[in-house]
């Protein structure tokens, strides 16, 4: 876990935009089967 913290800078905006684009579209998944 203390990796966490030093990953998360590591992070380029590239991934950091794919992480989010991945989770915006599971939560719409969950919202439509909602």
């Amino acid at each position: 876990m203390k990796n966490m913290r030093n990953g998360l800078k590591g992070l380029s905006f590239i991934e950091v935009l794919i992480t989010v684009f991945i989770i915006g579209i599971i939560i719409l998944g969950l919202v439509n089967v909602l």
